[in-house]
């Protein structure tokens, strides 16, 4: 793989919202048929990957929201 087809997987300072890009975009290509059974895997692949990485990050925003708002009511008492 080249440089630039790296997937955003393996890139360490991805964002939640390139994740979701790029999990669109291989949605899209699915969706179209015209993908070769080895490229099919590696997309497969890339997207199980980016969703571990958002399900992961919704739950570290989920924590620091949760005690954010903790906070907030320990403060206003």
């Amino acid at each position: 793989m080249t440089d630039a087809s790296k997937s955003l997987a393996e890139e360490p300072q991805q964002t939640y919202q390139e994740a979701i890009t790029r999990i669109q975009e291989i949605v899209r290509l699915l969706e179209a048929g015209d993908i070769e059974v080895d490229e099919l895997t590696k997309l497969i692949e890339e997207a199980t990957g980016l969703i571990q990485f958002c399900s992961t990050r919704l739950t570290a925003i989920d924590k620091e929201v949760s005690q954010l708002l903790q906070q907030l009511d320990e403060s206003q008492e």
